[in-house]
This record gives C-alpha cells, structure tokens and sequence, in this order.
C-alpha cells in the first residue's frame, strides 16, 4: 500500500506512511492524515480504498513474497511466552527483589507483543491490496 495511489471518497490519495500504536492505524497519504483507526477495525477502513488504473498497471512489480510461519511454532512461541510471563508472577509474588528483572522481561515480552501486531496489521493490509 506505501506509495501507491488510491481513491478514497472520490480523491486521488498517494499513501505515504502508516503507523499502529495503541492498537491504533493512522494512514498518512499526500493529502491528509486519516484519523487513528482500532486495528482490529482497519480491514473495513482499508477496503474503501480502491486501486487506481496506474497502480494495477505497476502493481505486479512491487509486490513482497508472502512469509508464511506455520501455525504449530507461532503457538509454541506464544505458549512459551506465556510461560515467561506466569513464572515471573509467581517470582514476584515470591521474592519483591525480582521486580526489576521482571520488569526487563515484561518490557522484551511488550515489544514482542506489539511487532505481532504489527506484522498482524501489515498482513490484514497485504489481503486488501490483493
């Protein structure tokens, strides 16, 4: 979607970046900033963009191979997260001397969570362009 030209209410838009925060979309396109979206939401939003003749003539030669995770090692990666997680409760409930560590691990185990999200985001934004 990052610098192709689509319509949107009848207005030529170029998208020039995107951002998810907060579990939030926010479009920037040539013309305007589009108001901050819920991610979960963004697919509908996103459908109402529609590919100009321009961008289907070039489209072909921008387009990422798809990287497929089988769904067996993302479920084991979220077990063992889980498990992290749950132990460094049970640590901190334990021993109060912990919390620092604890919270060095809730802070890699936050961005983990939200580079999910991101890539989550960028495949729901890949299926639309489709």
């Amino acid at each position: 979607m990052l610098n192709r030209t689509y319509l949107f209410n009848a207005v030529s838009h170029k998208i020039l970046t995107y951002k998810i925060e907060n579990d939030k979309l926010t479009l920037v396109s040539d013309k305007k900033w589009f108001a901050p979206i819920e991610v979960q939401h963004s697919g509908r939003f996103l459908e109402q963009f529609l590919k100009t003749e321009e961008d289907e003539a070039t489209s072909g030669a921008e387009t990422l191979p798809a990287t497929v995770v089988p769904m067996p090692e993302v479920l084991q990666v979220s077990s063992s997260l889980k498990d992290v997680l749950l132990d460094n409760i049970k640590r901190v409930q334990e021993n109060k001397e912990y919390i620092p560590q604890a919270t060095a691990i809730n802070e890699n185990a936050r961005t983990l969570i939200d580079l999910a999200k991101t890539e989550i985001a960028y495949h729901r934004i890949k299926r639309v362009n489709q």
